[in-house]
């Protein structure tokens, strides 16, 4: 996504920190207590793959970021968005 902080985008960040707002909402209906979980905790739980609803909540959220990333570094590439 970018992120004008002064971090390293590893995939924490990325999960976490970067326009996350829509993907902690539709997790938030399978883990009603997301909000209460430190980083490490909410990362090891969303990448454990045990709840169908949070692996499709990641899975578009990765794709449209990515889709958004894409476009920003390479504008040209808008008009060949295969993701």
């Amino acid at each position: 996504m970018l992120c004008n902080t002064a971090v390293v985008e590893d995939e924490m960040h990325f999960m976490l920190s970067c326009e996350r707002d829509d993907l902690f909402a539709s997790i938030q209906e399978s883990i009603p207590n997301i909000n209460y979980m430190n980083n490490d905790d909410k990362f090891v739980y969303m990448m454990s793959g045990n709840d169908y609803d949070t692996s499709k909540s990641i899975i578009d959220y990765v794709n449209i970021a990515m889709g958004k990333r894409k476009v920003t570094i390479c504008p040209d590439s808008r008009s060949t968005h295969n993701i």
